[in-house]
């Protein structure tokens, strides 16, 4: 079965049907309220009345049937049971599940399913199963960066269709950076005017309107996912300071990649100008949470840092949120209360491209990168003391603006290949993205303390959403797996069920890259 992520228990039965389309009963109209014409994971499923019969039988909520126990946390705050049962036999195919994200899951597998067992005559000939399945994380991300190139309404909501083909329930938006603002705040129409149309090496920018945002959040939760917006202070904020200059300090040019400029806490106007921000994304984005960066900023001493933030983090109290950000939020002196996100991989980072990388931070020799290094370090005690919640996504293996390091049969490919990628950081194959353990990933990190998985998708050296289509693909589907199956799968296993997912993406017109250590055949057919 070509299944990505693979779920916690499949019985496989001998024998296969012949689905030509599915028919479904009543009971998904008795129980969820006529959602099951609205369920996307449907929406190219052949349904029409007189084919196979799908069923739902609803499931008491918190009973388990044999299934795995619900993870500790997710991005509701609270976890929804995402757990399900799928039987496939001659009688139809039956959907055991607490609620509609139960449901939801149990049909994208079917999918899957189906897209895998297709034929040429339009008939699924999938294998007779049952199926139980459970998420091993609640929060189960990717992190899209529209600063460095912007992506339009609809190019977001394809990347959420690819999301849920792989059941990732969190959009991470970076919304704000020093290269460009993406979002549209009442009030302070001189942030999209200044700084909405500037992107990355000349690119060309963009924003979202108030109802544009709406509209993703929307379409995401329509498919059960949850947008988490972040807006990356108090360094990383060359866009707020070709604005207004004034709230800022330090010395460097706004939009230079390690500029020490960054937010002047000591302005009453800076936590105004704030508050404004944070009052716009709580009533745009429903949900407990907030990301607010936190992440290099240079320049800043660690005593003006946490003054910054025991001061902020009142304010997000204040709104019902919860502050999630990245791993240097560990400094501002906030206990464990902080949802924290893991990127600087110590373990091997400290040796990737470091002349490069001094370059690009502007740092004049190996001594203060070593400091950046042991300062991540640090983070990782300060974390394990706290007790933060923790989401992983390590640069080394979880940022998928890495370079691909395996050949291609496609000639195409491999000029792609070569052009993408971020070269700070050693080129690395599908295969060793798919070789980790997000519970052992952070050493000395305790695994109860590590509640999700998210993969970051940096856009520097990505230009169209063909490129961004081609880097997610097919790494995305191997940290989905990580962060939602239970049981870890060698690579040779992996490797069959990732090429059997081609159908799905042919289907959707999404790029991918051919690596010959999952394709070592040449394509058949025209380019690509």
């Amino acid at each position: 079965m070509s299944l990505v992520p693979w779920p916690t228990r499949v019985e496989p039965a001998p024998g296969r049907l012949e689905v030509a389309a599915l028919s479904p009963d009543a009971s998904w109209d008795e129980h969820w309220s006529g959602r099951c014409a609205d369920l996307p994971a449907l929406a190219d499923l052949p349904l029409r009345g007189d084919g196979l019969p799908l069923r739902l039988v609803p499931r008491e909520s918190g009973t388990t049937d044999g299934l795995p126990a619900l993870p500790p946390l997710g991005p509701d705050g609270e976890v929804a049971d995402e757990r399900y049962r799928l039987r496939v036999d001659r009688t139809g195919v039956e959907v055991h599940a607490a609620g509609p994200e139960g449901a939801f899951r149990a049909l994208t597998t079917l999918r899957q399913l189906l897209a895998a067992a297709g034929g040429v005559d339009g008939i699924a000939r999938p294998d007779v199963a049952e199926i139980q399945d459970g998420p091993r994380y609640g929060w189960r991300g990717l992190s899209l960066d529209v600063v460095r190139t912007f992506f339009t309404v609809a190019e977001v909501m394809a990347v959420i269709d690819l999301m849920t083909l792989y059941k990732l329930n969190v959009l991470h938006l970076h919304l704000t950076d020093d290269q460009g603002w993406r979002l549209e705040v009442p009030g302070r129409p001189e942030l999209t005017r200044t700084s909405a149309g500037t992107a990355y090496a000349g690119r060309p920018g963009g924003f979202y309107s108030t109802a544009e945002l709406r509209e993703i959040v929307r379409y995401a939760a329509d498919r059960f996912v949850r947008v988490v917006p972040e807006v990356d202070i108090p360094g990383h904020s060359g866009a707020v300071l070709r604005a207004y200059p004034h709230l800022g300090r330090g010395h460097g040019e706004p939009g230079g990649y390690a500029s020490h400029l960054h937010l002047d806490h000591r302005q009453p106007e800076t936590f105004v100008f704030l508050q404004q921000v944070v009052d716009t994304l709580v009533d745009l984005t429903p949900g407990p949470y907030l990301h607010l960066g936190g992440d290099e900023a240079f320049g800043m001493g660690a005593e003006e840092y946490a003054t910054f933030w025991s001061r902020f983090t009142a304010e997000v109290d204040l709104r019902g949120r919860r502050l999630v950000g990245w791993q240097e939020l560990s400094r501002g002196g906030l206990g464990g209360d902080p949802l924290l996100q893991h990127w600087r991989d110590s373990s091997r980072t400290d040796a990737e491209g470091t002349a490069e990388m001094r370059r690009a931070l502007g740092l004049p020799d190996a001594a203060q990168l070593a400091l950046l290094v042991a300062a991540g370090r640090a983070d990782v005690d300060r974390m394990r003391r706290d007790g933060n919640r923790v989401i992983v996504s390590p640069a080394t293996v979880a940022y998928l603006d890495r370079p691909y390091a395996d050949v291609s049969t496609d000639p195409e490919d491999v000029a792609l290949r070569d052009a993408l990628g971020l070269r700070l950081y050693e080129p690395m194959t599908v295969e060793e993205y798919y070789a980790w353990d997000p519970a052992t990933v952070v050493p000395d990190l305790p695994a109860d303390q590590v509640v999700g998985v998210e993969a970051a998708m940096w856009t520097e050296t990505v230009a169209s959403v063909a490129e961004l289509q081609f880097m997610l693909l097919p790494r995305l589907a191997g940290v989905a797996e990580k962060a939602w199956s239970t049981a870890p799968r060698p690579w040779q296993d992996f490797r069959g069920r990732l090429a059997g997912q081609v159908p799905l993406w042919e289907a959707q017109g999404w790029r991918y890259f051919r690596a010959a250590s999952v394709w070592p055949d040449p394509p058949v057919g025209p380019a690509r």
